[in-house]
């Protein structure tokens, strides 16, 4: 487990405030799961072109996601 190796790494965890990285929010053209990878992942380098292999491409992320 991470907290057997890791002892001062938490997390406040608080399911309501990461709703926002699977629902809500403008979700059409470029903010879709598909649109944002196809705009601001692939062709970014290998490992945007490695991402669009993975689920077809349709992951949504953004800063939150790399942040935590």
């Amino acid at each position: 487990m991470p907290a057997d190796n890791h002892p001062n790494l938490w997390i406040i965890e608080s399911n309501a405030t990461y709703r926002g990285w699977f629902t809500g929010g403008d979700q059409s053209a470029e903010w879709s799961n598909d649109g944002f990878a196809e705009k601001y992942i692939e062709d970014h380098g290998a490992m945007g072109n490695f991402f669009m292999t993975q689920l077809g491409g349709t992951i949504k992320m953004s800063d939150t996601p790399s942040l935590a």
